[in-house]
């Protein structure tokens, strides 16, 4: 008895997280936005390693990008909500939709100022210059991921 509790607990513990693996997957093929913010934070994580960030700055930088990409889903699932009780355009839901933008857009200039005060050593960045100049294959290989991430973000239309 104590046994088929515990089993079926486990089992749905398991079920809730493929549920929200599937909701971030599905997110991630529908929104465009998400995809820019996924690209984007795959840039900036590469980058940081150029820097010599202390554990709490590394802390700061992976909640900054996780901040961002919660409040991209957080506006997703609330849009999808709205669409399912408001057909039409109304002020309420236009209200709605605009406020969980509006978080979204906040969360991106905080992530943007974090960036500012996390990599605003110059000196750094000529070093991170230095190393794709110096090796043409670097170069190419980064100019690739650009037009990879360029692809991924614009050059697909995924199923709504």
């Amino acid at each position: 008895m104590m046994r088929n509790v515990i089993s079926e607990n486990l089992r749905g513990l398991l079920r809730s997280f493929l549920y929200a693996f599937q909701g971030l997957w599905r997110a991630l093929m529908r929104e465009r936005n998400l995809r820019i913010h996924l690209v984007c934070a795959l840039y900036v994580l590469f980058f940081s390693s150029f820097f010599h960030l202390t554990a709490g700055e590394r802390a700061l930088l992976f909640l900054t990008i996780l901040l961002v990409l919660a409040a991209e889903l957080m506006n997703t699932a609330l849009e999808e909500a709205v669409n399912l009780f408001s057909r039409e355009v109304s002020p309420g839901a236009k209200l709605a939709k605009d406020a969980a933008a509006a978080a979204v857009l906040l969360t991106a200039l905080g992530a943007v100022a974090v960036g500012i005060f996390l990599f605003g050593d110059l000196a750094v960045w000529r070093q991170a210059f230095a190393f794709f100049a110096g090796r043409l294959w670097r170069l190419a290989a980064l100019l690739v991921s650009f037009a990879a991430a360029f692809f991924f973000v614009f050059g697909t239309k995924y199923p709504k």
